[in-house]
C-alpha cells in the first residue's frame, strides 16, 4: 500500500484555521440544527467546565462561533468541537429561552479514516480551552495511539521518537508529557483523582510518583493537607539523597518506643533546612525542641516539658534579679526623698504642694515626697531613682518650692539655707581640705596641725608646689586646712580718707 505523507499540524491548522482543504467538497456553510439532534462524541474526555459563565456571555452576545459536527445515524449529529457550547445552549433552552434552541453547525462531508476523526475532534477541543495536566496527559495517551493507528493505516511520520511527534501534535514539550507519564503511571489512585480534578497541581503530583507507593499511602495518612509541591520535593531529596524514613528507633525515657515518625514526617515538611531530622534525634535532645528562644511545635510533651521547665527556671531568675534591682532602687529613692521631705518638713509645706519635676517629666508632690521618706511606694514599679540630684528638671525651681538653697538641693551641703553672715560682713570663701591643693599660686590663710590635735593659724604662700612661710621657707607642719585670701586692696581706697 502507498504510503501517505502525514503531519499532524497541518490537520490541525486546517481544522482550526478556517482552510477547508481537508478532503473537503465544497466552501463549509452554515445550517441550523435542533439542539435535541445533537450528540456528543463518547470519545471527548475534555472537562466541560464554566458552563454558567459561558451560558451568561451567550446570552449576553450571542454564539460566536458556529458548532462543527458530523451526520450520526438516525438523522442525529455527532459534535466534533463545541461540547461546551452545546452545553451552554443547552442551559439557556432549559430556562425557556428557545431563540437558543435552533443552533448554527458547520457539517463536516469529508470522508476520513475514524483516527483522523477522533485526532480532529482532540486539536478541536484542545485549542478551545486551557488544558490542566491531567486532561493533556490523557490527550497526548490517546494521540499516541491515533498516530500509530495511522502509520498501520499507511501515513508517513516524520523522523525522530513518537514521543516527540505527540508533544508536537499536543503544542507541548516532551519533558512534560513524561513528567505526566510518571504522573499516569506511578500515583496512587486515590491521589490520581484528586490531581484528574486540579485538585492537585502537577508539581505536587509529580514529587508524590516518584516516591514508592507505600510511602505515598503514608504520606496520605500523615498529613491532613497535603503539602505543596516545594515541600513534596523537599522530602523527596531526604528520602532519595539522605535515606530519611521517618522510622525513629529511639526509646523514651519511660523505656517506650519512639512513635512519633509520622509526626517527624510533618515536622521535616515545614521545618527549614537545618532544624530537619528525620527521625534520627530524640526531641528531649534536639537543641531546637528544648531551646529556650525556640519552639519546635512538632516536639514530643516531654521536650515540650523540659523546655517549660527552662523557661520557667529562668524567668524565676529574673524574677529574682528584678526584685533585688527595685529594692536597691527603692531604698535608694528612700533616702533621697527624705533629704527632700525634711525640706519640705522644714518650709511646713501641704501633701499637695508639688515640690519636685523629674527629668522624665513626672511631677512628686510633697504628700509622695514622704510617702517614699516613709517607704511607702504604693505597688509602684521603680524604673529609676528620679529624685537624684541630676535627675532633677529644674533645681532653681525646686528649690523655691522647697524653700532651701540650691545646694542643699544638689547635696553640695547639709544645710537647708546658706548661714546668716553679720551685717556688713562679706563671705570670701569656704576653707578647703589640706588633701587638696590650690589651683594657682597665691596668699592663704591655713591652719597647721601641731600635733595632739592643736591647730595653729599662720599665713601662707603657695608656689604652685609648696605652703612657703615668709621669708621663702618652706612650711614642715602639714596644713589641714586651707583659704585663699583676697587681693590688697590699692592705698587709699576705702580707708576712709579720701
Amino acid at each position: 500500500m502507498e504510503k501517505r505523507k502525514f503531519n499532524v499540524m497541518d490537520v490541525l491548522g486546517e481544522q482550526l484555521a478556517g482552510v477547508a482543504e481537508l478532503n473537503t467538497t465544497g466552501p463549509e456553510q452554515i445550517e441550523y440544527i435542533d439542539i435535541d439532534l445533537l450528540d456528543g462524541d463518547e470519545r471527548n474526555f475534555y472537562q466541560l467546565t464554566d458552563i454558567d459563565e459561558l451560558a451568561d456571555n451567550i446570552q449576553m452576545c450571542g454564539l460566536q462561533q458556529p458548532i462543527r459536527v458530523r451526520a450520526g445515524e438516525g438523522g442525529r449529529f455527532t459534535i466534533v468541537s463545541g461540547h461546551r457550547r452545546r452545553a451552554a445552549l443547552a442551559q439557556l433552552v432549559e430556562k425557556g429561552l428557545d431563540q437558543f434552541r435552533r443552533v448554527p453547525c458547520i457539517r463536516e462531508t469529508d470522508d476520513v479514516s475514524p483516527a483522523l476523526q477522533e485526532l480532529r475532534l482532540i486539536f478541536a477541543n484542545s485549542s478551545t480551552r486551557k488544558l490542566t495536566s491531567a486532561e493533556i496527559g490523557e490527550q497526548a495517551e490517546r494521540v499516541e495511539a491515533l498516530l500509530y493507528q495511522l502509520k498501520e493505516d499507511g501515513f508517513e511520520f516524520p523522523e525522530g521518537r513518537m514521543r516527540d511527534v505527540v508533544a508536537a501534535a499536543c503544542n507541548t514539550h516532551g519533558s512534560k508529557l513524561a513528567r505526566i507519564k510518571v504522573i499516569r503511571e506511578r500515583l496512587l489512585s486515590n491521589f490520581r483523582t484528586e490531581w484528574e480534578r486540579g485538585a492537585i497541581p502537577e508539581q505536587a503530583a509529580y514529587a508524590l510518583a516518584q516516591f514508592p507507593a507505600d510511602m505515598q499511602e503514608r504520606i496520605s495518612r500523615a498529613f491532613i493537607r497535603l503539602p505543596n509541591g516545594p515541600k513534596l520535593e523537599r522530602l523527596l531529596k531526604f528520602y532519595k539523597e539522605d535515606g530519611y524514613r521517618w522510622d525513629p528507633r529511639l526509646t523514651c525515657p519511660d523505656g517506650n518506643a519512639c512513635r512519633r515518625g509520622d509526626v517527624f514526617l510533618r515536622h521535616d515538611a515545614d521545618a527549614l533546612a537545618y532544624e530537619t531530622c528525620g527521625g534520627k534525634t530524640c526531641c528531649l535532645d534536639c537543641p531546637n525542641a528544648t531551646a529556650e528562644c525556640y519552639a519546635c511545635d512538632n516536639a514530643c510533651s516531654k521536650a515540650k516539658a523540659k523546655r517549660k521547665e527552662k523557661l520557667d527556671a529562668k524567668k524565676a531568675d529574673a524574677e529574682k534579679a528584678t526584685e533585688k534591682h527595685q529594692r536597691k532602687l527603692k531604698r535608694e529613692l528612700q533616702v533621697s526623698a527624705a533629704r527632700l521631705a525634711r525640706a519640705a518638713d522644714a518650709a511646713e509645706l501641704p501633701d499637695t504642694a508639688t515640690a519636685i519635676w523629674s527629668r522624665y517629666g513626672g511631677g512628686y508632690t510633697v504628700g509622695k515626697l514622704r510617702k517614699f521618706a516613709s517607704g511607702d511606694f504604693q505597688g509602684e514599679h521603680v524604673w529609676v531613682n528620679e529624685l537624684e540630684p541630676e535627675n532633677i528638671y529644674n533645681v532653681d525651681k525646686t528649690a523655691k518650692a522647697l524653700h532651701c538653697s540650691a545646694d542643699y538641693i544638689v547635696g553640695l551641703t547639709d544645710e537647708l539655707t546658706p548661714p546668716t553672715l553679720p551685717e556688713g560682713q562679706l563671705m570670701i570663701s569656704g576653707w578647703m581640705p589640706g588633701s587638696t591643693t590650690p589651683a594657682e599660686p597665691g596668699e592663704f590663710a591655713a591652719y597647721v596641725d601641731l600635733g595632739d590635735g592643736k591647730l595653729l593659724k599662720r599665713f601662707f604662700d603657695w608656689d604652685g608646689q609648696h605652703w612657703m612661710m615668709p621669708g621663702g621657707i618652706e612650711a614642715q607642719a602639714p596644713v589641714v586646712w586651707w583659704m585663699r585670701l583676697p587681693p590688697v586692696p590699692a592705698a587709699g581706697k576705702g580707708d576712709g580718707n579720701d
